[in-house]
């Protein structure tokens, strides 16, 4: 058995317009004592994040630095994982950071295993300050094999453990032998789509429970990448060919159903309780992909509105969702105060 200190491990990071976060990002991952090549894109940056990157590769000979025109985070990957010559691959987006000293008790542990998920912390500031961190420590431990992975599958996913590429270590040789990507056509679960096809390819996955990454979310700069419904559904209908080819079972088919009642929720939330172009709505809740039979409770119930056209009625419901949203918000506040 080989440790991961006797192997190289590539640390991938796309970069886009990062100048105000990138050098905490990757001061991080030099703390880390591993064998190690540090990898950073610009996926044509318009402020300073070239020169700062240049700067970057000039002073360490562990990093290393390309230039691409802008394509998006997907693109900038893909070209990391080409250029990649690590025996396993880690990916970290700019803005955020991994707790060195976790990283390397979890690089202690022998690794025979196709996947290694750790724990994220999501780290939420507002204007400039951290106002607080959730810990989203994985519920489970140890080995587990890919027939476990599909009969357990929406509850990894529920529990964050499945929808991002940046809470694991993934094997070079598994991505680089099976052709795997990130789809550049997707700007929606796109890492999803990468880990599925991932998980399709290996035979087990060891979970570690620490919350070793930390995801910096701005509150004053988040992004709704829901609106557009059409765009949405075209993002799920690509992530339905990764998730039926990994499996038809019910348990995994689910959070796909599930995935589209919800996002289309989130949009029209999004709006404020108002019903975007009901012609789109119409068309989104006749995709063949969804289930009805695999939908929650409280998807289905807006799944039936929709269905029966009950407009009026979906609309105070989801307006009542927004004002108790509001509400628990504000009691946050006022118990941190």
């Amino acid at each position: 058995m080989k440790d991961f200190n006797s192997n190289l491990v590539s640390f991938i990071i796309p970069v886009f317009n990062s100048e105000k976060y990138l050098s905490e990002c990757v001061n991080s991952i030099l703390r880390i004592s591993v064998e190690k090549e540090v990898i950073l894109i610009d996926d044509g940056s318009m402020d300073s994040s070239f020169s700062l990157c240049k700067n970057l590769a000039d002073s360490n000979s562990q990093i290393s630095f390309y230039q691409k025109n802008n394509g998006g985070a997907s693109s900038a990957r893909n070209v990391g994982i080409d250029k990649s010559k690590g025996e396993y691959i880690v990916f970290v987006d700019s803005d955020d950071t991994l707790d060195s000293e976790k990283y390397e008790n979890l690089l202690n542990t022998t690794n025979t295993f196709g996947l290694i998920i750790y724990g994220m912390a999501f780290d939420y500031y507002q204007d400039k300050k951290l106002v607080r961190t959730d810990l989203l420590s994985n519920r489970y431990y140890g080995e587990k094999t890919i027939t476990d992975i599909r009969s357990m599958f929406r509850d990894y996913f529920d529990n964050n453990c499945l929808s991002s590429a940046c809470n694991k270590i993934f094997r070079s040789d598994v991505i680089k032998n099976n052709s795997i990507q990130f789809n550049e056509k997707m700007t929606l679960y796109e890492d999803l789509d990468f880990v599925i096809q991932y998980l399709s390819k290996i035979q087990n996955v060891l979970f570690y429970p620490e919350a070793v990454y930390h995801y910096r979310h701005d509150e004053n700069h988040s992004k709704n990448r829901t609106s557009d419904l059409d765009k949405v559904a075209k993002n799920l209908d690509q992530l339905s060919v990764s998730i039926n080819q990994f499996s038809t079972e019910k348990t995994v088919h689910s959070v796909l159903s599930n995935l589209y009642i919800s996002i289309l929720i989130s949009s029209i939330m999004s709006n404020n309780g108002t019903l975007i172009r009901l012609d789109s709505v119409d068309k989104y809740i006749n995709n063949s992909n969804i289930d009805e039979e695999e939908l929650s409770y409280n998807n289905k119930t807006v799944y039936d509105m929709l269905k029966k056209k009950q407009y009026s009625r979906l609309h105070a419901l989801l307006k009542w969702r927004i004002i108790k949203n509001h509400l628990k918000k504000s009691l946050k506040q006022l118990i941190r105060r």
